[in-house]
């Protein structure tokens, strides 16, 4: 089974969180049948949302790092 990309993750997110119906009402379609450019769209936001991920777990690293740092120091 091949993994599944971030943008799909989170577009098969939201189509469960929308009962697969769009704002304006349509059937949401699969995701193996979107269109290019709407697939590169969530593909985008699925990276922004993994950047800001990794960015806030290296904060909450580096806090825990600097606090044990200043309770030994």
């Amino acid at each position: 089974m091949e993994a599944k990309s971030l943008g799909q993750i989170a577009y098969d997110a939201y189509g469960e969180q929308q009962g697969w119906v769009t704002f304006a009402g349509a059937q949401m379609v699969s995701w193996q049948s979107q269109r290019p450019n709407i697939k590169a769209s969530w593909e985008a936001a699925g990276r922004a949302v993994a950047v800001a991920v990794t960015r806030a777990r290296q904060q909450t690293e580096l806090e825990a790092v600097e606090a044990q740092d200043q309770a030994h120091g």
